[in-house]
């Protein structure tokens, strides 16, 4: 029997400049992924002038959602370091470096280090059944580390 339980979800986030003393994540919406790493494209190819195949690897973000409950502290925690890295006129971004440690209920453990938000939400969606649309905000890492 295998037990997949996604429950005791825990991450453990440190920015840098916004939050150098780190964030404790563990609340999670019910209708969106916790938490999610899409695929990375790490190769590519393409076939030659006589049909021979030519292959190259090629560096690829480790790319990782987090998603929040609307207006929760955990979303109001991740909408600060969000904006506090936008840029714009007469504002320079926070510049954060990111670090992050993902403990899973299994006692699976990741690192991710050299990161940086890249997006997310300004303001609160509604979804059309009245209820407020899941926050997701968006991380690139350089590097994993699965222990």
């Amino acid at each position: 029997m295998y037990n997949i339980s996604g429950y005791g979800l825990t991450v453990s986030l440190i920015a840098s400049n916004t939050f150098p003393v780190g964030l404790l994540l563990n609340e999670w919406p019910d209708d969106q992924e916790a938490i999610a790493f899409p695929d990375i494209e790490i190769g590519d190819g393409q076939m030659g002038v006589n049909g021979q195949l030519i292959t190259w690897s090629k560096a690829a973000p480790i790319k990782m959602t987090l998603s929040a409950i609307p207006d929760s502290p955990q979303d109001l925690q991740l909408a600060v370091l969000l904006l506090a890295n936008r840029v714009g006129v007469n504002k320079i971004g926070a510049r954060d470096v990111i670090q992050c440690v993902v403990v899973q209920g299994n006692l699976n453990v990741g690192s991710f280090v050299n990161g940086v938000i890249v997006s997310g939400p300004t303001f609160n969606g509604v979804q059309n059944t009245g209820r407020m649309t899941t926050k997701k905000y968006n991380f690139l890492f350089e590097s994993p580390y699965a222990i």
